[in-house]
C-alpha cells in the first residue's frame, strides 16, 4: 500500500483498535475531497492490518461532524456517514457489520 501523508485526519493505533479522527474542528469536521480520500486510505490501511480488531471514527474538537449543511453528533455520524464511506470503497477486506 502506498504511503499517504494525512492533512485532514489523524490515524492512531490504540491496542487492537485504530482511531481515525476527522481533524478539521474549525470547519465542524466537514468533509471535502481530501478528507474522503484520506478516510478511504486510512480505512483500507486498517482493514488490511491483521492486528486491527476495530476502527473508531470520531471528530476533533467537540466531536461534531458536519454532513452537508447540518452538524451531527459523532454517534449519528457513525451510523450515517461511515456506511457511505465504507460502501464507496469495496476493497475493504472485512465486513464491519453496518
Amino acid at each position: 500500500m502506498r504511503k499517504m501523508e494525512y492533512k485532514d485526519i489523524l490515524y492512531e493505533t490504540r491496542g487492537s483498535a485504530v482511531w481515525i479522527t476527522i481533524n478539521r474542528p474549525d470547519k465542524y469536521n466537514a468533509f471535502r475531497g481530501v478528507t474522503c480520500e484520506e478516510l478511504i486510505h486510512a480505512i483500507n490501511r486498517a482493514g488490511w492490518d491483521k492486528s486491527v480488531a476495530a476502527i473508531v471514527l470520531t471528530g476533533a474538537g467537540s466531536g461534531e461532524i458536519s454532513e452537508g449543511t447540518a452538524a451531527f453528533s459523532p454517534e449519528i455520524f457513525r451510523l450515517r456517514s461511515a456506511r457511505r464511506v465504507l460502501r464507496s470503497y469495496d476493497t475493504v477486506p472485512y465486513c464491519f457489520g453496518f
